[in-house]
């Protein structure tokens, strides 16, 4: 895990561990739509912790990380993207099909990976000048949504739950990430 993805993760375990009120003072700007969804975003960091820092020191040892040359050019839209996200529409989750929705949920995983690895110089949102409170705000969000998705596909019921919702994302998310390096390295 780099030092940069391993400080920004354990400031945002620090942070959304923060009493509400501590973390307004912390926090100057807030992102009103995600504020409300904190303590899923908490929860939903605790539980992924143990696969997020394992994917993390796997990308490492193996040398990979989202600057790869081909998304070079792109990554900075990319994360300029991802921190200007919002919460979904719960009224949305509810008409979407259980394959959107897990389909949507491993391209959460993903952002989640991609704003914890991003450069710092990176993380900005328009009218911001704080790169980090811009990154704890992206990756609320990013873990609020993550959430969401999550709360949606447990509505549904499957033949087969260890291949949908976040188990299933989970592994598709880990070999798409750590496929290409494995490949590379070899």
């Amino acid at each position: 895990m780099s030092l940069v993805s391993r400080y920004r993760l354990q400031f945002l375990i620090a942070w959304l561990a923060l009493d509400p009120r501590t973390r307004a003072q912390v926090s100057p700007r807030q992102v009103p739509a995600v504020v409300g969804l904190l303590a899923q975003a908490r929860a939903m960091q605790q539980a992924l912790r143990p696969w997020v820092e394992a994917l993390l020191i796997q990308r490492q040892r193996l040398a990979w990380t989202f600057a790869l040359p081909s998304l070079r050019g792109r990554l900075a839209a990319l994360v300029q993207e991802d921190l200007a996200l919002l919460p979904f529409d719960p009224q949305e989750l509810r008409h979407w099909q259980a394959s959107h929705l897990q389909f949507l949920l491993e391209a959460e995983l993903a952002r989640l990976i991609r704003l914890l690895e991003a450069p710092t110089l990176l993380m900005l949102r328009p009218g911001w000048k704080d790169h980090w409170e811009a990154a704890r705000w992206g990756l609320a969000t990013c873990l609020a949504r993550i959430a969401q998705l999550q709360g949606a596909l447990a509505q549904r019921r499957y033949a087969d739950p260890s291949r949908v919702g976040l188990p299933g994302a989970l592994g598709v998310v880990w070999q798409r990430l750590t496929a290409g390096a494995a490949a590379s390295a070899a």
